[in-house]
Parts: structure tokens; C-alpha cells; sequence
């Protein structure tokens, strides 16, 4: 009667990768019966093979027994989709727990896998619109957190618990974007996902939505049960066709006539995938034609489908789309039409008497490619007069409005190469010039490049026909830009090394420029400057790009980014707060103080920013809202690079480095360094926490014949964590600050070292 078993199912498995049970025995056979939830599902008797082996497969049984459901909640237990099994082969019990789902590997810990993973194959960055129904699905071994970080249009982020999920339960959370917003105060752009336990471990890995508006026409989203046990939203954007096929019953009544007395509805819809945009999203879209249960999403309801003829064909480095047919579970030969509620008054009397017609549907009417000689039929309030109003009119009265230039300028400077020494190629520059258009796609023969050590600067300008101008300027170590002919504008200007490539520059015809100029390392150039107000705030952004090329070594940098600017002035005069001012860049490749607003003088204040290449032009423009105490004229075009002006001065910072700052009052709104110019701070010190910010880490360089007492305000505690203060010689601090649970400043901790960082 003695059984020993060889191989049993591990105490949590995926159905789909459930082992058969196997044993050897002495005996002929034992009797078997599985049951689940107490019921009786199984109950066979097996015979020993000539070994004295027994092998009894359950995979394809149990996986019946599972089943998943669309969540009707924002947090929904699968109970269907986990089950506790109970075997009892001949007097040997064999218990464990079977989740729904499987993967395709050899080595396999069940286990192992549901705890750091979300059970979806999806792409882990994935574009959504803002109601696309979406659902991550996690098995939970121990009580777990769903944790979601809000990152912002600002640049700012923030975090919060979505969802508690038990222990032991296989759960579906709805992570729709209109329902995460809900859980911040502001409109995310994205947001990240994962599974975080009792200890702040994170257990999976980070999933990553991103809204998006992009808008297709054959627009189709499906919901789908996955192979991991997941339920997911897939959208396919190629064309869709219906095939509405009917086949009629008919029969032969009263010996003459033919008549149909039923019909069998086939309505069926070609499908295109459309272009799949990575290899991941074409590995994930085979779950979709694998699922027993597909669902089409329309509007708010899920009708459930069933999928024809996927034609999988996935050639490696080729663009990849499949066509597959769908077609609903059930089938019926009526209709169903939601009407649009309509218009109180669909008809108006026109010019004449004549009916005009309001049109509540204007996508149903071919476009009018060429407005130039439309006429709208208009009326002015208060008369019953109609009138004509053409395009021009309408065109005219605006270009007056948003004051667009009417004379002479560049509309498109276009693009230029050099192909060689001696010859270059415009494409596709435009200008008006008294009041004609001129547009030229052409060559432009040039003059050879300079002899070293000499470099120069050329010019291609405008012409009063369909062609440019061309003119070299003066070759020499320092070179200047020449000046295009009177009355002509100009398009490009090229800087001609003696060895490198050529830059070329071609002139923005609506944004301001700092002045085109080579060298000058280290000058700054005006392009803010205002009168200002005692007592006022001034807040804006200036959006700027250009390249930063240092021709020693043949290299460019973009510069690409947002100058952020707040300031406040003094109650009594004009000059800026010290205490409320915040200069910041955003950029592609930032550096602390490319920027500085500088008090020029007492009622005036000026940005500046700082060449830090041999070459270097600026672009740049107001971005987004500002407070009406900015002028829209303080914006300053062509001015040269120089020495900053004297005067108060912050210079920008990059949200990354740490600001130098004077002083023996230490700020934590961002990371600073006091002491560390080259000269120690002596004295006492004092710790503010205003705006404080508990990220962020203070370092001091201090050197005195005593060790600094150390102010703190009321309620804030200080801890020395290591080191001592060694008297006249440079003694390194290093500062930070924690914040309760009500964002309120309670301890200040540091450090004090004689190591140099």
C-alpha cells in the first residue's frame, strides 16, 4: 500500500503550468478524486503502469474550473480566478492553490513570478486617451500597496496610494487616466504604477501611462482576458470594414409562392492592427488573438466578440500589420441607432427670405480648399438687415487686430548647405518685397574657404526677384558679420572656418536674437529689461533655443529650454526682494547662471544671458502666461555680448546644482553651498525653513576660532550625526531637514567633517 510521490504541484501555481501528479506504489492502482471548494469534481480509479508508476494529468481539467471578469469595481477581487485544489490519491492528500493564467518557460517558480510582476505582457510605457477603460492585475501573496506617482506639465511630481490590495487574492484595479487624475488636484501627463509592500519595497516593476489626444479615424479599442490572468485594453487603429453578409430561408407556400421565413444575420468587420510601433507591442498583440474572451469597446459598453482569419505575418525590420475579421457573439437582424438630440432651430430666414440652413453636422460636407472668394451671409445685433462678409474682410480685419506685419520681410528664411568650398543650396526660403512674394530653391555659388588661421562670416540675402544675394565678408582671426545691401534682408548667416564644419544660422523672422558674434567667451547679452514698480510681482517664462558651438574642438551643444522667472519688488522702492526671487532653466543641457537678472538700477531690472562657447545665437520668446506687469515689448533683439552690468544680480539655477549663496542664514528651498567661493563663512548661524524643501541637501564651509552656535526656530530640534568642529581650520558641514507628516519643518540634521568633497 506505501506511495511515494515523485512529483506534485507546487503550493501556488499557474493553471497553466500545473505539473501532473506523479507516483510509484507498490499496489496495482489507487482510487483518486480531486475536489474544489468542497465540491466533488473528479473521481477515477488509475492503474499502476509496469513500473509501479502513476501519472495523473490535471492541467486541462482544472483550467475549466477558472474563469475571469471584466472588474464592475475600481478595486475588484477574481475570486473565480484562484482556487484551492484538494487531491487525495489512494491515502496520500496533495493540496495546493491554482491561479489562472500561465507563461511559457521551463524553469518556472510560480511564486517568484507573481510577486514582481503586474500580470499584463503590455508595453511598459503605454499611450492612452483620458477615458480608455485600463486594468492592471496583481496577485497578492501578503498586503500590498498600488502606488502611482502623478508627474505634471510644470515638472513637478506626486505620489499617492490608490489601492490596498489583501493578501491572497488575485485583484483588478482600475488605473483609467480620468480616474487617477481624481486622486491629485491637477491634470497628470503621466503616471507610473508599481507594487509596494509594508516595508516600502517595491515589488514590480514600474508600468507607465501617457495621456495622449491623437485621434484616428478607424479608432477601435478592444478589452481583452490575458494569458497571465490580466484583463487588458488594446487599440487598433487600421481601417475597419463592414461585411454584412444575410442569409434568407425560403420555402415554397401553397404550391406557388417563394417566400422567406427566416434570416441568419453574418454581420462581420474586417480589421487592420494598423502599423505596430515596436516589436513589444506586436509580441503583446498576440495575447489579444489568443484570449477566449475579447470585448469591443462602444462608448460605455462592452459588446463581446469572437476573432476570424488573423493573418500573422512578421517580417524582421518591416513595418507589421495584421487584418483579422471580428464578429459580435450575438447575432440578431434588428438595429439599434442612438439619435442625436437635434437643434431647437435647424432653419433661419437669409438674405432675400431665402431659407438658410444651420448645419449641425459639418464633417458630412466636402472642405473648401481655396476661402479666398467665400462669402458668409452675416447679420449685426439688433438689425434684421443681412449682409455679405467675405474672407479678405475677415483676413484683413485680423491681420489689423494681431498686428501681422503687411510690408517687407521674410517669411520662411528656408534652408541652406554647403556642399563644398565653392558652392552651396537654399531650399524653400520665401519674403515679400513691396508687396510681392519671392520664393527661390536654388544654388548659390560661394567664395573658398579661408586659409588658417583666419575664419569669416557670409551672408545670403534677400533680392527684389526669385533669387538670393550672396556676400563673403572679411577673413581674419576676429571675424564680423557683414551687412546685407540696402533695403534687402537678410536669410542666413554662415560662419566659414579655415578647418570644421560651417555653421549656419538662418535668421528667425518673428522671434528676438541676441546679436550674431564669434568669441566673447564668458559676455553676456541683454534680452530682458523693464521699468519696475515698487511692490509688485513679475512672473513669466521665456522659451528659447540655439546651439552653443565651441570650434576648438569641433563640438555643438543645443541650448533648448525655459527660463522661469519670479520676482517680487520692495513695499517702499523698486528694487527686487532678495527673499522672494527665483530664477530657474529647464534645458536640454543646462548650466547654473547661463542666465542672471541684474538690478541695473534702482527702478530698473534686466536679464542677461551668458555666452559660454565661441558661437553662440539665442532665439527666444514669452512662453505660456505671465502676469500683466510684464511688458510684451521687454523682450530685447540684437543686442551684442559684453560685461554684466554692476548691480544685485541672481544668477540662474538648473534645478540640479547647488546655488552659491552668501550669508550665515542657511535657506533650504533648493540646494546651496555657502562658504565654498573661496571664502569660509565665520560667525553664528541660523537655519530658516521658509519654503523649505526636505529633498534637498545645504553644504557650508565654515572656519572660525570657535565652533557657530546654531539657531532653529521654535519646535525644530537639531541632531549633530557625526564629526566635531575643529577651530581655525575648514570644517565642511553638510545639512538636511525632515518634515512631519503635515509638511512642517521638526529637525534639522548634519554632519561636520574636514574633508574637502
Amino acid at each position: 500500500m506505501a506511495i511515494t510521490l515523485v512529483q506534485t504541484p507546487p503550493a501556488l501555481c499557474f493553471v497553466g503550468n500545473l505539473p501532473d501528479i506523479i507516483v510509484t506504489t507498490d499496489d496495482t492502482g489507487h482510487d483518486f478524486s480531486v475536489t474544489i471548494g468542497g465540491e466533488l469534481l473528479l473521481e477515477e480509479y488509475y492503474t499502476a503502469d509496469a513500473d509501479g508508476r502513476i501519472t495523473v494529468p490535471l492541467r486541462v481539467l482544472l483550467e475549466e474550473q477558472l474563469s475571469l471578469q471584466v472588474p464592475s469595481s475600481n478595486l475588484y477581487a477574481q475570486s473565480e480566478g484562484v482556487k484551492d485544489v484538494a487531491c487525495l490519491l489512494g491515502n496520500e492528500a496533495i493540496g495546493f492553490r491554482m491561479v489562472k493564467g500561465g507563461v511559457d518557460r521551463k524553469e518556472f517558480t510560480t511564486s517568484d513570478f507573481l510577486m514582481v510582476n503586474w500580470l499584463t505582457w503590455q508595453p511598459q510605457v503605454k499611450q492612452v486617451n483620458y477615458r480608455d477603460p485600463e486594468y492592471l492585475s496583481y496577485y497578492a501573496q501578503e498586503q500590498v500597496t498600488v502606488k502611482v506617482k502623478a508627474f505634471f506639465q510644470d515638472g513637478s511630481d506626486s505620489t499617492a496610494d490608490a489601492y490596498v490590495l489583501p493578501a491572497a487574492q488575485l485583484s483588478s484595479v482600475n488605473v483609467t487616466f480620468e480616474h487617477i487624475h481624481s486622486l491629485f488636484p491637477e491634470q497628470p501627463i503621466y503616471f507610473d504604477a508599481w507594487i509596494q509592500n509594508s516595508s516600502d519595497g517595491e515589488y514590480t516593476w514600474r508600468q507607465r501611462y501617457v495621456l495622449t489626444d491623437q485621434v484616428f479615424e478607424f479608432d477601435d479599442l478592444f478589452v481583452f482576458e490575458n494569458t497571465l490572468g490580466g484583463i487588458d485594453t488594446i487599440r487598433f487603429t487600421g481601417q475597419k470594414t463592414l461585411l454584412n453578409k444575410q442569409q434568407f430561408d425560403t420555402g415554397i407556400f401553397f404550391d406557388e409562392f417563394e417566400l422567406e421565413y427566416d434570416i441568419n444575420p453574418d454581420k462581420a468587420y474586417e480589421k487592420n492592427t494598423g502599423f505596430f510601433r515596436s516589436r513589444r507591442q506586436l509580441f503583446w498583440s498576440q495575447d489579444f488573438f489568443s484570449s477566449m474572451q475579447k470585448y469591443l469597446v462602444r462608448g460605455a459598453e462592452l459588446r463581446r466578440i469572437l476573432t476570424r482569419e488573423p493573418q500573422f505575418e512578421a517580417a524582421r525590420y518591416d513595418l507589421i500589420a495584421f487584418d483579422f475579421q471580428f464578429v459580435f457573439t450575438r447575432q440578431v437582424e434588428y438595429l439599434d441607432w442612438v439619435s442625436d438630440e437635434p437643434l431647437d432651430l435647424l432653419v433661419i430666414m437669409g438674405p432675400d427670405q431665402e431659407p438658410y440652413y444651420l448645419v449641425p453636422r459639418m464633417w458630412m460636407f466636402p472642405e473648401l480648399e481655396d476661402p479666398t472668394d467665400a462669402i458668409f451671409p452675416v447679420q449685426v445685433p439688433g438689425e434684421q438687415e443681412w449682409k455679405g462678409l467675405t474672407f479678405q474682410t475677415i483676413l484683413e480685419y485680423l491681420r489689423n487686430e494681431l498686428e501681422i506685419p503687411s510690408g517687407d520681410r521674410v517669411i520662411d528664411p528656408g534652408f541652406f548647405e554647403v556642399n563644398n568650398s565653392n558652392n552651396g543650396y537654399v531650399y524653400g526660403a520665401s519674403w515679400v518685397k513691396d508687396g510681392v512674394t519671392y520664393e527661390y530653391t536654388g544654388p548659390v555659388a560661394l567664395v573658398g574657404t579661408p586659409d588658417a588661421p583666419e575664419d569669416r562670416f557670409d551672408i545670403i540675402y534677400t533680392q527684389s526677384s526669385n533669387s538670393v544675394g550672396y556676400l563673403a565678408g572679411i577673413a581674419t582671426t576676429d571675424p564680423v558679420i557683414p551687412n546685407a545691401p540696402a533695403g534687402e534682408m537678410l536669410l542666413h548667416q554662415v560662419l566659414r572656418l579655415n578647418t570644421g564644419e560651417n555653421i549656419i544660422t538662418p535668421q528667425n523672422p518673428d522671434d528676438p536674437q541676441t546679436k550674431n558674434e564669434a568669441g566673447k567667451y564668458e559676455q553676456y547679452a541683454e534680452i530682458w529689461r523693464q521699468t519696475v514698480q515698487p511692490n509688485t510681482y513679475y512672473d513669466f517664462k521665456i522659451a528659447y533655443v540655439g546651439w552653443a558651438s565651441d570650434y576648438s574642438s569641433n563640438r555643438q551643444r543645443p541650448v533648448n529650454g525655459f527660463l522661469m522667472v519670479n520676482f517680487v519688488t520692495g513695499a517702499a522702492d523698486s528694487e527686487v526682494d532678495p527673499d522672494r526671487v527665483n530664477v530657474q532653466t529647464l534645458d536640454i543641457s543646462p548650466e547654473s547662471g547661463d542666465f542672471v537678472l541684474v538690478q541695473v538700477n534702482p527702478t530698473t531690472a534686466a536679464i542677461y544671458v551668458k555666452k559660454t562657447a565661441f558661437y553662440q545665437t539665442l532665439t527666444f520668446s514669452y512662453s505660456g502666461p505671465k502676469t500683466n506687469t510684464v511688458n510684451q515689448d521687454s523682450l530685447k533683439s540684437g543686442q551684442s555680448y559684453g560685461t554684466l552690468p554692476a548691480g544685485d544680480n541672481w544668477p540662474s539655477w538648473n534645478g540640479r546644482g547647488y546655488v552659491t549663496s552668501t550669508g550665515n542664514t542657511l535657506k533650504f528651498d533648493k540646494p546651496r553651498s555657502y562658504g565654498l567661493n573661496g571664502t569660509p563663512v565665520t560667525g553664528n548661524l541660523t537655519v530658516a525653513t521658509a519654503y523649505a524643501d526636505d529633498s534637498v541637501m545645504v553644504k557650508l564651509l565654515h572656519n572660525d576660532s570657535a565652533e557657530p552656535a546654531i539657531s532653529v526656530p521654535g519646535g525644530v530640534t537639531k541632531r549633530l550625526l557625526s564629526g566635531e568642529y575643529i577651530p581655525s581650520e575648514d570644517n565642511l558641514y553638510l545639512f538636511i531637514i525632515d518634515k512631519n507628516a503635515s509638511g512642517d519643518v521638526v529637525g534639522v540634521n548634519y554632519t561636520i567633517t574636514q574633508d574637502s568633497l
